[in-house]
């Protein structure tokens, strides 16, 4: 009995963290989307790793990058494939060889630094061939490509490390803003869902059922905060978990109250924190947590069926 009480508990502590996560997860999304975040942090690794301003302008005209409808390459992408990156750069070079793109001196000067000497020395080559030469280089464009797009993906393997690292920290942010606003205090969750047998076993069915839909997508992203922040707390509060702040007259038994006692004020703002670096970990994290200890609830069950 102990056992299971614990595993709802803490199933449903993890699915208040899900829904969170969620809501952070798609407000993030909708902020990054309506700044360019991703566009601008691609095209400046871009820069980086070219070093060449002409080189970088020149793959996002070229048709391979460039969306269809967007003929002048105004709108950046946001994402570029190794392999459309490896073919739009080796082409772009071969056309700058032959004349057809401005820009030659520069494209050189910047593939002259970077930094990968095999990948800087096969650019040069290509760059460097006569028109009447690159015909004889076909068949070793294709290994050129191949190392070009290993190289490529290593970077991006990096950036994605780099932005995995910057996205918990906004989500940090957006998560103590949140918790803040809707007092999303883990240890006032944790003492209400162990206090009430109800609400306890609501709450793990909520999360089982959450689990059946096997997804951790965050829905259509929005900038529509409010919309976000209100869908989390009508879910919760159908739950019967308790969030958001009492009014006035609230009883003094009410567990969203504020307290005045200064060890319960300060065990109210590291439910708080918690509550927000949870949030950090992401929404895939705390659903794949939610499936294991969903499983071993549903182990136990199996168990104590079976026993004597």
């Amino acid at each position: 009995m102990f056992g299971s009480e614990i595993l709802e508990v803490a199933l449903g502590l993890v699915f208040v963290y899900l829904m969170a996560s969620t809501v952070c997860s798609a407000i993030r999304e909708g902020i990054a989307k309506v700044l360019k975040t991703r566009a601008k942090n691609l095209e400046k690794e871009l820069l980086d790793i070219l070093k060449s301003t002409e080189l970088v302008q020149a793959l996002y005209q070229h048709q391979v990058i460039r969306e269809p409808q967007d003929k002048e390459a105004k709108k950046r992408p946001s994402k570029i494939s190794a392999d459309k990156f490896a073919a739009a750069l080796l082409d772009t070079l071969v056309n700058a060889q032959k004349g057809k793109t401005e820009g030659f001196a520069e494209m050189k000067q910047g593939i002259e630094k970077i930094e990968n000497a095999q990948i800087r020395g096969a650019l040069l080559e290509i760059l460097n061939s006569a028109v009447s030469d690159i015909d004889r280089l076909k068949g070793k464009i294709e290994e050129i490509r191949k190392s070009l797009e290993e190289w490529y993906d290593k970077l991006m393997d990096k950036m994605s490390l780099w932005y995995r690292k910057r996205s918990r920290e906004v989500l940090f942010v957006i998560g103590l803003l949140l918790c803040g606003f809707l007092n999303l205090d883990t240890v006032m969750i944790v003492k209400s869902l162990h206090q009430g047998e109800t609400l306890r076993k609501a709450a793990a069915a909520a999360a089982t059922e959450t689990l059946k839909e096997s997804s951790t997508d965050t829905g259509e992203t929005t900038a529509d905060f409010r919309k976000r922040v209100n869908e989390l707390r009508k879910k919760l509060d159908q739950i019967g978990i308790p969030v958001g702040w009492p009014p006035r007259d609230a009883p003094e038994n009410d567990p969203r109250k504020f307290p005045e006692q200064p060890l319960l004020i300060l065990l109210k703002i590291l439910g708080i924190i918690a509550t927000s670096l949870a949030i950090s970990f992401g929404a895939p994290f705390w659903f794949d947590t939610m499936r294991k200890l969903s499983n071993l609830s549903g182990k136990k069950k199996t168990g104590s069926k079976t026993g004597p």
